[in-house]
């Protein structure tokens, strides 16, 4: 046991009120779940580890319970030092991609699944830095650009705000260990730089706040879009809808020739998520250049559903097109064998992997792994199959 000297400082960084289930390590970022028997397996230095204890306790319910949701985020040295800047946007980053695997994962399953669920709000992931000295009664509270000193940690409370809400997130574990490939330090630097920004881009868009407006937060969400897809600056729309198009084409889409705006001499055939990306483009556009919108507007028309907006399409469409890119990289690998085939030709029954076989079956287990077919039919994208009950009985979704 080692006790840290009195003038030492320290620092945590911590989501409050992630609540993961489990713990994650992601991009070199280890994350751990707080409570008395963790912090005492992880935190050697016993002066640290009876502050961080009598901290962790300011941090409540809206009731007044003790929040068991906090998750330590930390680097190599585990020794809670000062970190330098560039440490801090290492754990940062880790956060948020933490946070769009794990709600997108909620999202595609929800709707996927028939139900309305919008995405947990990103003030569920927010990350906290606190600089303190072991022992000391003092901390320093430092919020948007206000730093108030001199605050005892014994009468302080720090309450989950109510539009936080409460979310026991179950991040894909495919998606995620692709992502810490992908933040791995030798990894293609401006790759990295791609989807980190989308990434961060997708959480100020799910800002749950009441003072951030939904509008706002399609502008933010069609940015995460351009970061990811390298929108350029000219025809953005026409290069938006034919990416989304290309990107999500199954068999079973049908394409429909249609125009980019209003008055335009040629036309562009489209799957329907080509033409979702289109209009959902156009209703960026519309934001950022001041024209009156309804708020009817913000919703998503399908024919098979009337509950959903736009934003929880983008979530899905997000989704879809970094995880196809992530297995283009190479970076999402599907569990399990391929299927093999038998060599006609040994004369024997050694069973032999088939390369084209391979390929298909990573495909097939790819569509079935991330529910592909039955998320686009409930948006009305492909039409509705039948499946199969327990009993055998068909049924008509």
């Amino acid at each position: 046991m080692t006790t840290a000297p009195a003038d030492r400082r320290c620092q945590v960084s911590f989501l409050p009120w992630a609540g993961l289930d489990t713990g994650q390590r992601i991009g070199g970022v280890d994350m751990w779940r707080v409570c008395e028997a963790e912090l005492d397996r992880r935190v050697s230095d016993a002066s640290v580890r009876e502050h961080l204890k009598r901290y962790f306790k300011c941090y409540v319910t809206p009731f007044g319970k003790p929040a068991d949701s906090i998750i330590v985020c930390e680097l190599e040295s585990r020794d809670f030092s000062v970190l330098a800047d560039t440490d801090l946007v290492r754990i940062r980053r880790a956060a948020d991609a933490l946070y769009f695997v794990a709600t997108s994962t909620q999202t595609w399953w929800s709707i996927g699944g028939g139900h309305q669920s919008p995405s947990p709000n990103a003030e569920q992931f927010q990350l906290v830095h606190q600089n303190f000295r072991p022992g000391s009664d003092y901390i320093a509270i430092e919020s948007g650009n206000v730093l108030n000193g001199g605050v005892r940690i014994d009468t302080v409370r720090f309450t989950r705000p109510w539009h936080v809400g409460v979310w026991h997130l179950q991040p894909n574990k495919h998606v995620l260990a692709a992502v810490d490939r992908l933040l791995d330090p030798d990894f293609d630097a401006t790759t990295r730089e791609r989807f980190t920004r989308c990434f961060e881009w997708f959480r100020l868009a799910h800002a749950g706040a009441d003072e951030v407006s939904p509008f706002s937060r399609v502008v933010m969400m069609a940015t995460a879009f351009e970061v990811l897809l390298q929108v350029p600056r000219n025809g953005k729309t026409q290069f938006f809808a034919e990416a989304i198009d290309e990107r999500l084409l199954q068999s079973g889409h049908t394409k429909t020739a249609v125009k980019m705006w209003p008055g335009a001499k040629r036309t562009t055939d489209l799957a329907p998520m080509g033409i979702w990306a289109r209009d959902f483009y156009d209703l960026r556009s519309a934001i950022v250049h001041g024209d009156d919108i309804e708020p009817e507007r913000l919703r998503f028309l399908s024919p098979v559903r009337r509950d959903l907006t736009h934003l929880m399409v983008a979530d899905l469409v997000l989704w879809e097109c970094v995880v196809r890119e992530l297995r283009t990289l190479g970076l999402l690998r599907i569990d399990g064998d391929p299927p093999k085939l038998i060599d006609p030709t040994a004369g024997t029954t050694e069973v032999l992997p088939s390369p084209d076989l391979a390929a298909v079956w990573g495909d097939v287990k790819f569509r079935l792994i991330f529910s592909l077919n039955q998320v686009h039919e409930a948006l009305g994208w492909l039409p509705l199959r039948e499946r199969q009950t327990r009993k055998g009985e068909c049924i008509r979704d």
